[in-house]
């Protein structure tokens, strides 16, 4: 199995969500968690995706509009090409 672990720099919230442009292999995922810089969770679960997306979904971060965030993607068989904070 191949599996590994991404964290991003802190990024400030300056939109209304967190996109990914991926895409998984049969089998695989991508598990996207929203941390404070300290590296604790602020949202109650991670977002599970699979498939081939080129602007998924993956986070409501609304309520944490002007704060930095350290965003962690798990990916097993999987890319991921692309992520933004945006708010459209």
């Amino acid at each position: 199995d191949i599996q590994g672990v991404l964290r991003s720099r802190p990024v400030r919230v300056d939109g209304n969500q967190v996109k990914i442009n991926a895409q998984t292999q049969p089998g695989g995922f991508i598990l996207v968690e929203i941390h404070d810089q300290a590296g604790k969770p602020v949202l109650s679960e991670p977002f599970r995706f699979q498939g081939d997306e080129v602007s998924e979904v993956v986070a409501d971060v609304q309520h944490l509009s002007g704060k930095s965030i350290v965003i962690k993607f798990t990916l097993k068989h999987a890319r991921l090409y692309a992520f933004e904070v945006s708010s459209k």
